[in-house]
């Protein structure tokens, strides 16, 4: 049994030998000539780093047959076009720089029965695939899988310090299985940060098909609402520990995380995350009602709300916002402030704190 493991005992009790169970998996989970897993890569404008993220799908250590690869882009590339033709690969040239269109589209095209997407940036370990086989085979019913992560700089090489460690996950090589009955009631391990980064997720295909309509209007956050609609068709969750995605940083991410090396990012770039995560919660509020996430959604979005305001009230004066945010934080207790505010606030500190008094300087580190 998978060292670490926790969680409901019917998931969890089919895992054995990484082997064997892979090889059952592969069997099940592919019929009829169809793959067993289809990863969808989508990349609108931004080429520098698809081919890479192209090459770590081919160098996966399963079978070929057993995976496909759906690629939707809008720029020619001259590696992958030249797998167009392939059985097993598909590319599409999709005009739509609209996010939830290009998903929706990708799981048309799919045929596995286990879903992952890929980022144009990122990259997958080369084992991730087959762990997926090994997992998602000794489970029932639809399953949400979600990995940790290696950071990585526009090289490819490991980044390490405070930033890329909370960007990386749980450090534990730990699997935690959770039941679809004990996620209703209860919050998600924060430590495996299930909400962030759709390159570390995979689901059961079936739950995307039943939920395409929501994809297809497009929250603004995929990685948000493929976690709430998992949980809306009742999955079962798998947290893996295992680092099987190389996550990569770089200067143009429009997620808004920054440089994770220095942890700075302007004002704007905050204010466009809080908006994301607005129009997603507002987006998946549906998908999560009766369930503990609905909670924390109904406490959050009041706070995001108010950091926009915040934040539009000294678009144009930026002293005054700094101002606005130091009477708002004084005001209330450290476990009341938004962790998007409390950011915004440090970077809009960062930024402009050469253009006061050193006087006005010490009162906010204070």
């Amino acid at each position: 049994m998978e060292a670490g493991l926790r969680g409901t005992d019917g998931p969890a009790a089919g895992l054995t030998d990484s082997v064997n169970a892979m090889r059952t998996g592969s069997d099940r989970l592919s019929g009829g000539g169809r793959p067993a897993v289809s990863v969808i890569l989508i990349a609108f404008n931004r080429r520098d780093y698809i081919e890479g993220a192209f090459r770590s799908i081919l160098a996966q250590t399963v079978d070929r047959h057993l995976f496909e690869i759906i690629v939707i882009k809008n720029f020619p590339s001259q590696l992958i076009d030249g797998w167009t033709g392939e059985p097993s690969v598909t590319v599409v040239q999709s005009p739509s720089a609209a996010i939830g269109e290009s998903y929706s589209l990708g799981v048309t095209l799919s045929r596995g029965e286990i879903i992952c997407f890929l980022d144009d940036d990122d990259e997958y370990e080369t084992t991730r695939l087959a762990r997926l086989f090994e997992l998602f085979s000794t489970c029932s019913g639809p399953v949400y899988y979600h990995n940790q992560r290696t950071v990585i700089d526009e090289n490819g090489k490991a980044i390490s310090g405070r930033r890329a460690e909370s960007l990386a996950g749980n450090q534990r090589d730990e699997l935690i299985v959770l039941g679809p009955d004990i996620l209703r009631g209860s919050i998600l391990p924060s430590t495996f940060d299930v909400y962030f980064n759709e390159s570390s997720m995979a689901l059961s295909r079936q739950i995307l098909l039943n939920r395409q309509r929501e994809l297809h209007e497009g929250p603004e956050l995929i990685d948000i609402f493929m976690v709430c609609t998992a949980m809306a068709e009742n999955a079962t969750f798998i947290l893996d520990g295992r680092r099987l995605t190389k996550y990569r940083v770089h200067g143009n991410q429009v997620s808004g995380w920054g440089d994770a090396r220095s942890g700075r990012k302007s004002v704007d770039e905050s204010n466009s995350v809080i908006n994301k995560h607005i129009d997603t919660e507002h987006h998946c509020m549906p998908l999560v009602r009766g369930t503990a996430v609905e909670k924390i959604f109904r406490k959050n979005l009041p706070r995001l709300v108010l950091t926009n305001q915040l934040y539009y009230s000294g678009k144009k004066d930026s002293e005054r916002l700094l101002r606005n945010m130091i009477s708002y934080i004084r005001m209330r207790s450290a476990s009341d402030i938004p962790d998007v505010l409390a950011l915004t606030f440090l970077s809009l500190a960062y930024s402009i704190s050469h253009q006061f008094p050193r006087r006005f300087v010490g009162a906010v580190r204070r």
